[in-house]
């Protein structure tokens, strides 16, 4: 699998940043503190939002920035076509700024899109910002990998309104999701999970919606947690600030950038959006990230190195987008970014777990060391590629055989300091020791493989002992290799 697990063993042996996201505080002090603010802001809004929102023309309320960006003010939205409210120039002690906005539209639906674009078929683990959906539904996003803990299941999430018919009915648990999306289709479709939960707004009066989101659950072999033109995420959800700079990865559009606008918005959005009627979302984060028909459901990412996830696009209005706030999404569907406990179907998440330390960063060197090492030879790509085809086989076979497992736990243990001198440094010393631990392992494996796993397994017992592909990989092959 391409997040959710690392690569095969056999890689494992061998072996042996961007800027913070920033609204324009000049420290992190002045961000606790712009931060803090906004959380009393918060409070402030809670008790005025009902009655503006009543005010003709006015279709939302959130936190935005001062001018200079030193502190929090309101941000009353105005619909472009309706005259302008008679408003206070301050709420409480709060400043208030009005800007017009156009009515908020679903990104979801079927545009022709040029480059950039993410709407052909990519062979699995397809990337999230791909195309990608129910079968009968609409042309939309892969937004993030997230892991199910009720389920130990991994999941993909994306817009619930892309998973609705003309009657608003959702389709059900079970139902299959596609790569492309059904009308981005080449060939036969590739089934890439299955609905496992909907968290989709309602459109009754007074209804508190958060949500526009769907699970799908996915293992790694079929979607990667990386991004299409982004890489990999961290872990740990953004709570974005009004300034922050930003980014999406979607279908229609590829890959924009912007700066968060507003937080804690409340929007109307109209009739003509959601197939139930006009409703009200709450919460939500507002950038100007340009999004077009077909990006709903791609993820709103931050622009640190790796990238956070911070939100889940449905919308967008003349040059502005729309997204849930992460952390509503988890909540709703009962997910977590931390996949750990969602890696124990794969061989190297069974065997940091039965070392006892999953928790120690194990599971993440090996993302690196895929990434960072594995991806920048042929070779190193060609084991990558072993060990989607044959994981689900790898880890039956481990857990048949629970000294295999052991030892191949005991292999990782051995081979964590190599592994992290070059992840970090781009080269280690390997001793003969190793590889001959290394080549009696997949040996064990091979003799209780499929052909065609034991096929594989004989290119890559063979590809360790390369000397070009050590050293293509920065492995230094010590004397009596």
């Amino acid at each position: 699998m391409r997040r959710g697990c690392a690569v095969l063993m056999v890689s494992l042996a061998l072996s042996g940043g961007a800027p913070r996201s920033g609204h324009g505080q000049d420290t992190a002090a002045d961000r606790r503190e712009f931060r803090a603010e906004a959380a009393r802001l918060r409070t402030i809004q809670a008790r005025h939002e009902e009655a503006l929102l009543r005010l003709p023309g006015v279709m939302g309320l959130g936190i935005g920035a001062s001018t200079d960006r030193s502190r929090p003010i309101f941000v009353v939205l105005v619909e472009t076509a309706a005259p302008l409210p008679l408003l206070p120039a301050q709420i409480e002690d709060v400043e208030v700024r009005m800007e017009r906005r156009g009515p908020i539209r679903l990104l979801d639906g079927t545009p022709a899109c040029a480059t950039p674009c993410h709407a052909e078929q990519l062979p699995p683990p397809v990337e999230m910002g791909n195309s990608g959906g129910w079968a009968q539904g609409k042309a939309c996003s892969l937004g993030f990998k997230a892991c199910d803990p009720a389920t130990g299941k991994m999941v993909y999430v994306t817009a619930s309104h892309c998973n609705a018919q003309g009657n608003c009915n959702q389709n059900g648990l079970g139902s299959d999701h596609q790569h492309p999306g059904t009308h981005d289709e080449q060939g036969a479709p590739l089934l890439i999970g299955d609905v496992a939960g909907h968290a989709a707004p309602v459109c009754r009066s007074g209804a508190n919606n958060y949500t526009d989101s769907t699970k799908v659950t996915s293992p790694g072999t079929l979607t990667s947690n990386a991004f299409r033109d982004v890489g990999f995420p961290e872990a740990m959800p953004a709570d974005v600030l009004p300034g922050d700079a930003v980014q999406k990865s979607g279908r229609t559009t590829g890959l924009t950038t912007g700066e968060v606008t507003a937080i804690n918005l409340t929007v109307d959005v109209p009739a003509t959006a959601f197939c139930c009627g006009a409703l009200t979302m709450k919460d939500q984060i507002e950038s100007t990230v340009h999004g077009e028909g077909g990006d709903s459901g791609s993820a709103l990412l931050t622009l640190e190195d790796p990238p956070r996830v911070a939100g889940l696009h449905f919308g967008g209005a003349n040059g502005f987008s729309y997204a849930n706030h992460v952390d509503r999404v988890l909540s709703a569907l009962n997910l977590s970014l931390n996949l750990v406990s969602c890696v124990q179907d794969c061989l190297f998440g069974a065997a940091a777990s039965r070392t006892g330390r999953t928790g120690s960063g194990l599971v993440e060197l090996g993302h690196r060391l895929r990434n960072q090492v594995l991806r920048r030879t042929e070779a190193g790509r060609g084991l990558v590629q072993i060990y989607h085809q044959f994981s689900d086989e790898a880890v039956k076979i481990a857990r048949a055989r629970p000294r295999l497992l052991a030892r191949t736990a005991g292999l990782l243990l051995h081979f964590e300091p190599a592994l992290r001198e070059l992840v970090e440094l781009g080269q280690t010393r390997v001793g003969p020791d190793g590889f001959r631990r290394v080549d009696e392992l997949l040996q064990d494996f091979a003799a209780a493989a499929s052909p065609g796993m034991r096929e594989a397994l004989g290119e890559a017992r063979r590809a360790i002992r390369d000397p070009e592909v050590q050293r293509g990989l920065g492995v230094v092959a010590e004397p009596g290799s």
